[in-house]
């Protein structure tokens, strides 16, 4: 594994660290990483066919009695979207917005480290949102939390076509 050292961290103006509102950044490279090295991701078209099923990616920690249980591979799982007033009752309106998407899984799920992590369309390589916050303990029936990337578009390309 390759690790980047990032020249800049962006940090989203309106983030708001006690509702976790706009929960996004952008790390910016000192040069371009090869492209055998890396799969590139793109932004979600205006239009994309729905998919039942969703995967996302982290190294977060993998038993949440272990907190040493740190990957060193990349992990995946499996997850589908559940109706955003689902989550909005159990996490409430401060923490669930329109920006917000939500799944559940029984048995896998977000946990420390995960953080940022895509969430991949199916059956397109297209990055849907990036993980924000779950319940602890982790994978314990409640669902895991992303952040929407289609509202952020205009702000993420600003960034990425400036001289950052």
């Amino acid at each position: 594994m390759q690790y980047f050292v990032p020249s800049q961290a962006i940090v989203h103006s309106d983030y708001n660290p006690l509702n976790l509102q706009h929960n996004l950044g952008i790390l910016i490279l000192p040069h371009l990483i090869p492209p055998f090295l890396v799969n590139p991701i793109q932004l979600p078209p205006p239009f994309l066919q729905p998919s039942p099923m969703f995967r996302y990616y982290g190294f977060g920690i993998t038993d949440y009695v272990d907190m040493n249980s740190v990957p060193n591979t990349l992990k995946h799982g499996f997850t589908s979207e559940i109706p955003i007033q689902n989550c909005s009752s159990i996490f409430g309106g401060q923490l669930i917005t329109e920006n917000s998407w939500c799944a559940q899984q029984f048995t896998s799920g977000l946990c420390h480290g995960d953080q940022g992590g895509p969430l991949v369309h199916f059956f397109e390589n297209y990055l849907i949102a990036v993980a924000s916050f779950w319940m602890v303990p982790c994978h314990g029936g409640y669902p895991d939390v992303f952040v929407r990337i289609e509202p952020y578009i205009g702000w993420i390309n600003n960034i990425t076509m400036s001289d950052n």
